[in-house]
């Protein structure tokens, strides 16, 4: 199966180091970080999604958004195209599996993260063979979209620049009604 990760991409860095596309941060705080037990790398389904998921938040996407941060300055934010095993996966969008461990769905999209954070650490501990979860997304609950706490399995196929014109980038923004303002022509003179 593929999936879809953006990050802020460093030409020269390695895969799993910082501007690489599975690089998981230390300490980070989203929805399963759990970093005592494990180190976390979120993907999606659906390169959409990928973007959905890093700039729904926003009403407005501008230019200024695909800029990397201050202490990335020469990182672009791409979108990384991921193969990936999709087995040893826990899909918490089947009911069979929220019976198991006995979860409910307002238990996985809930905004409260210590909520979430507690059941991922209870599925990481009692089942260690699994590599990760799968639940729905906030933005369109037919994309599905991924914690993985072991990514020995994961190959990167390809890595493309984001901008406001990107196929993805447009179709997130359609698909999740947010406005793309693209730079003004300035005045001929």
């Amino acid at each position: 199966m593929n999936l879809f990760r953006v990050f802020p991409c460093l030409p020269d860095a390695a895969e799993r180091e910082l501007g690489g596309p599975l690089f998981s941060p230390a300490g980070a705080e989203n929805r399963i970080d759990n970093p005592e037990l494990y180190r976390i790398l979120y993907a999606s389904s659906h390169a959409e999604a990928a973007v959905a998921e890093w700039l729904g938040r926003l009403p407005v996407w501008e230019p200024h958004h695909f800029n990397a941060p201050r202490q990335l300055s020469i990182a672009v934010f791409s979108l990384a195209t991921i193969s990936a095993r999709d087995d040893a996966i826990v899909d918490l969008d089947d009911a069979r599996e929220l019976l198991a461990w006995d979860l409910r769905p307002s238990d996985v999209v809930t905004r409260n993260y210590s909520r979430c954070r507690t059941w991922a650490a209870r599925i990481f501990n009692e089942a260690p063979n699994l590599r990760g979860v799968r639940w729905w997304s906030f933005y369109n609950p037919d994309w599905g979209m991924f914690g993985r706490w072991r990514t020995d399995d994961l190959t990167v196929n390809s890595i493309e620049p984001l901008s406001l014109d990107h196929p993805a980038v447009v179709a997130a923004a359609e698909i999740i009604a947010r406005k793309i303002e693209r730079p003004r022509p300035s005045p001929r003179r």
